[in-house]
C-alpha cells in the first residue's frame, strides 16, 4: 500500500483475496467490501492469478485520489478498509520534526514487512500497532508499508525482535567492514584516520543524512567532532580510492543510539557500534543497548577488542555470519544510504 499526503494519491494492491465474494470480482463488487468514500477511484485492476497459484487466489491493484489529503480521514479510512478494523492517525511535532502515527488494532497473525516507516511498533499487551513516519521533509515521499496475516507457526515472536535480529547482523559485518578500512589505511599511510589533526578527542558520528538529527551531543569534556563526509575524505584519500559508507540500519533511536562513533585521540582509535541484543563478545549498558567497539588498544574491558582477535573469537564469527531473514530489505537500505 502507498499514499502520499502531499497530494493524496493511494496505491493498494491486495492479494489472495479468497474470501472476498462469490460472484465476480468487479469494481461495484469490490467496493461493497471495501468502502472508500473518501477517495475517488481512478484505476481499478484484476491480476490474473499467476501459474501455479492456489484455487481461488486473486490479487486486486487500485488507484484513488482524495481532494481532503491534508486532513486525517482519508488515510483513517483506506487503511482501516484494508485492515477491516479501526484506524487512528494523528499528526505530531514541529514543521521540521513533523511525524504521523498510524495506530490500529494488533490482529492475529497479523505482521508488517517491508515499509519505509520511522519505526513500527507491536504491543501485545495492549493489542496495539503504531507506525510512525517522517513529514519533516517537504515533499514527503508517500508511506509505503506491506502487510499481511500468516499462519501462527510462522510468525516472528515481534515484528521489532525480528527486525532487530537482521540488524544485528548487519552492525556486526560492519564492524568487520570498518576494521578492514582502517588497518588498511593504517598499513599505506602508516597512522590512522584523522589522526594528529586535533590534540582533543576527535569524535565522527558514522550517521547518514536522516540520522544527523539524533547524533548530536558528546562526552563532557573538551572535544572535537569531525563530520562523516570529511571521515570519508580522508579514508579515500589514503586508500586510494572511493568507498561506501555504512550505517546503522534503524532509522530513529529506540534504546541505544542509532549511529556508529569513530573516536582517535593521540595514536589511539576506537569505533563502537551499538547491538539490540545481547552478545558474550559486547557490553550491556542497558536494554536493548549492547556496546561493542574495536580499538588498535589492548583491551581492558567488556565488550573492547582489538581487531584481529575479535575476528578469531567465535561467538562473534557465528554471530555475523548468520544470514537475515530480510537479507534484500536490508542490502537494498545499505545502496539507499551509502
Amino acid at each position: 500500500m502507498k499514499y502520499n499526503p502531499m497530494n493524496g494519491k493511494a496505491e493498494v494492491i491486495l492479494y489472495n483475496l479468497q474470501s472476498l465474494s462469490e460472484g465476480p470480482l468487479d469494481e461495484a463488487t469490490f467496493l461493497k467490501r471495501f468502502p472508500l468514500s473518501e477517495f475517488e477511484l481512478t484505476s481499478y485492476q484484476f491480476i490474473e492469478p499467476e501459474e501455479g497459484a492456489p484455487d481461488g487466489f486473486t490479487v486486486v491493484k487500485l488507484q484513488a485520489q482524495t481532494k481532503n489529503f491534508m486532513k486525517n480521514a482519508p488515510l483513517e479510512q483506506l487503511w482501516g478498509a484494508v485492515l477491516g478494523s479501526s484506524v487512528k492517525v494523528t499528526l505530531e511535532g514541529d514543521p521540521d520534526e513533523k511525524k504521523m502515527k498510524v495506530m490500529f488494532p494488533l490482529q492475529e497473525n497479523f505482521y508488517v514487512a517491508e515499509n519505509n516507516a520511522l519505526r513500527v511498533l507491536q504491543n501485545e499487551e495492549q493489542g496495539l500497532v503504531l507506525m510512525e513516519f517522517d513529514l519533516s521533509d517537504f515533499p514527503s515521499e508517500p508511506f509505503e508499508a506491506v502487510m499481511g496475516w500468516k499462519a501462527p507457526a510462522v510468525i516472528p515472536p515481534s515484528w521489532e525482535e525480528a527486525y532487530q535480529h537482521d540488524a544485528d547482523i548487519m552492525r556486526l559485518r560492519h564492524v568487520d567492514y570498518y576494521g578492514a578500512l582502517i588497518e588498511e589505511y593504517h598499513q599505506r599511510t602508516g597512522s590512522y584516520p584523522l589522526q594528529g589533526l586535533s590534540e582533543f578527542p576527535n569524535y565522527v558520528h558514522v550517521a547518514a543524512p536522516h540520522q544527523q538529527k539524533y547524533a548530536k551531543g558528546g562526552p563532557p569534556y573538551q572535544h572535537e567532532v569531525t563530520d562523516v563526509e570529511t571521515f570519508r575524505k580522508v579514508l579515500e584519500l589514503g586508500l586510494g580510492r572511493e568507498i561506501d559508507l555504512k550505517f546503522d540500519p534503524q532509522k530513529v533511536p529506540v534504546s541505544a543510539p542509532n549511529f556508529y562513533i569513530y573516536m582517535i585521540q593521540g595514536e589511539a582509535y576506537f569505533f563502537a557500534v551499538h547491538l539490540y541484543h545481547p552478545y558474550p563478545f559486547a557490553n550491556a549498558l542497558g536494554p536493548h543497548y549492547h556496546k561493542l567497539e574495536i580499538s588498535n588498544q589492548k583491551s581492558q574491558r567488556r565488550g573492547l577488542w582489538q581487531p584481529d582477535q575479535l575476528m578469531k573469537d567465535e561467538a562473534y564469527q557465528k554471530a555475523m555470519s548468520e544470514t537475515p531473514v530480510k537479507e534484500a530489505f536490508f542490502m537494498q537500505l545499505e545502496k539507499q544510504y551509502h
